[in-house]
């Protein structure tokens, strides 16, 4: 659950940041399909509740509150590091992540 509450929160950091203007045009300006910003934010604010929920699920109301924040700081600090040095790459990492986050639920099973 820690790992899925990070995976949300990173991939939820990726959406808030693209519904951004400037990031919107520099993530999506070779892309054909471009979502409308609206969308990206309201996914974004849903999958940082689905992040909270996986911590309180796991360690209870209190703890799993504080659990959260330190996740949230940890996935925006891992954010913004891959968003200055890769950033035309971030949304192909959020993706590979939630995937791989998948698989590695899936099998450790």
């Amino acid at each position: 659950m820690m790992l899925w509450s990070f995976i949300l929160a990173f991939v939820a950091w990726t959406m808030l940041c693209a519904a951004m203007s400037r990031p919107y045009n520099e993530l999506f300006s070779q892309t054909r399909i471009k979502p409308h910003p609206l969308v990206l934010r309201i996914i974004g604010w849903l999958l940082l509740v689905a992040s909270l929920s996986c911590s309180v699920t796991k360690w209870g109301g209190s703890v799993g509150f504080a659990a959260w924040w330190i996740l949230l700081a940890v996935s925006a600090f891992s954010f913004i590091t891959m968003r200055s040095y890769w950033p035309s790459r971030i949304l192909t990492v959020a993706g590979t992540i939630l995937v791989l986050g998948s698989f590695y639920s899936y099998f450790s099973l």
